[in-house]
């Protein structure tokens, strides 16, 4: 019995792990999907002539992603960081 629940709460683990890389590497290409946009407007405004447009649309846009990576990565490494709920001693959940 014990042996199961053990095998069980390591499946579900690498779940979890496995479902945290998709979702890591989705959130990647996400933004880089949304730089490229911005980089195809940007060279949009530079071959029309708004070079300051162009130059803040790049910018901006990307500094915007760069910040959003930023504070996830860094919220992440808190969420790491902090202890999980230890079992009860025995097993018996509370």
């Amino acid at each position: 019995m014990l042996l199961e629940q053990k095998r069980h709460d390591q499946r579900h683990r690498q779940r979890l792990a496995w479902a945290g890389l998709i979702a890591q590497s989705i959130g990647h290409a996400t933004g880089l999907a949304a730089l490229v946009v911005l980089a195809v407007v940007a060279w949009h405004a530079f071959d029309v002539g708004a070079k300051t447009q162009g130059a803040a649309i790049i910018c901006t846009g990307a500094v915007s992603i760069v910040a959003v990576f930023v504070t996830g990565r860094r919220s992440a490494d808190r969420r790491a960081a902090t202890p999980q709920d230890e079992p009860a001693p025995g097993g018996a959940e509370q």
